[in-house]
């Protein structure tokens, strides 16, 4: 995958303005041209033209966040609801991440201290690129099909994780997607970084916390258990995701984590695809059995249960065996 944000930051080091590296950098990938791009974004820079307003890598993500997914008339409230959406969770991303979205308060006018400009614009790129080149962002419709034309698939999947999540149990799952597990388990709340999977999720009467694994927005110790399903193989820091969902979860709850095992059959065919730069599986990465158990002890997760499905094949529903090593899905139950 392109180094949107090394582009950026040359960019930018080669005098280009903050808005300007930005767009520039993404101008390809949105079929742009870099002279459009350049003069496009030429106001923004100095925190819109000397201004020191909103800052000039902020308006540059703006511009590129509507470019990719902007809208045009006729588009329903619901349409304009979540594109606003998905600019504001990014917009609030960057105050947290650099303090301010202000750029009078990022960079030091008076020339005293030296300012974060360069940084601030290699970073943007960063988040910039793990918005738009999520493919469940991008298609977030073809994968929610993909359950309805998997029928005995996902209930397998589902029978599964059911061994481990009684309907009605409460808890928590981190990324949620369209709610296609949580809502038949009777899980009402979860955690998800992208506004159309939230989108339809909310469909499915999931109440939806903006956020992503790696910084989950909640208060230590505040849930029973969580659940997340195939997410791990799109978190950009694993270890790190999973030490976070061990801090919300309550003293002797639990997690429960189910994945493609990249040992197995359809994890092979998984990893084929990602080669050959499949939309969805492009930027993931996989792990085995062993692997996810290793990195649940290391963060403090112990006493593991385990289920397994999906053990040909064929289009027929399953029932979950216990341990791992036959069947492509798996289940961990890990406990706090």
């Amino acid at each position: 995958m392109k180094n949107y944000e090394k582009l950026a930051r040359e960019l930018y080091d080669n005098g280009y303005s903050c808005s300007q590296a930005i767009l520039l950098a993404f101008c390809e990938e949105l079929g742009l041209e870099k002279e459009t791009a350049a003069r496009l974004s030429s106001s923004f820079g100095s925190g819109m033209g000397k201004l020191k307003d909103v800052c000039g890598a902020l308006t540059g993500a703006f511009m590129v966040i509507g470019l990719k997914y902007g809208f045009l008339p006729p588009v329903t409230k619901q349409a304009k609801d979540a594109h606003y959406k998905r600019v504001y969770d990014f917009a609030k991303e960057f105050e947290k991440t650099f303090g301010s979205i202000y750029c009078r308060e990022l960079r030091d006018w008076s020339g005293d201290t030296p300012h974060q400009c360069a940084s601030i614009v290699q970073d943007t790129a960063k988040m910039l690129k793990e918005l738009i080149m999520n493919p469940y962002e991008q298609q977030c419709n073809a994968y929610d099909d993909w359950f309805d034309r998997h029928p005995e698939k996902y209930a397998s999947e589902l029978a599964a994780i059911a061994e481990f999540v009684p309907f009605g149990a409460g808890g928590i799952e981190i990324g949620v997607g369209t709610g296609r597990f949580a809502s038949p388990l009777g899980i009402t709340v979860g955690v998800e970084p992208s506004a159309g999977m939230a989108e339809l999720a909310k469909q499915r009467g999931i109440n939806i916390i903006a956020g992503k694994a790696e910084n989950l927005p909640l208060a230590n110790e505040s849930y029973d258990f969580a659940l997340s399903v195939t997410s791990i193989c799109f978190f950009s820091n694993p270890k790190l995701a999973l030490q976070e969902i061990h801090r919300i979860i309550k003293p002797k709850g639990h997690l429960v984590i189910a994945f493609v095992d990249k040992d197995s059959k359809l994890g092979k065919q998984y990893q084929e695809r990602k080669a050959a730069g499949h939309n969805f599986y492009k930027v993931a990465s996989f792990y085995s059995t062993e692997e996810i158990k290793k990195m649940l002890s290391v963060v403090g997760f112990s006493r593991f249960e385990i289920k397994q499905t999906l053990f040909n094949s064929a289009e027929i529903v399953e029932q979950p065996k216990d341990g791992y090593g036959e069947g492509s899905f798996v289940v961990i139950k890990a406990y706090k």
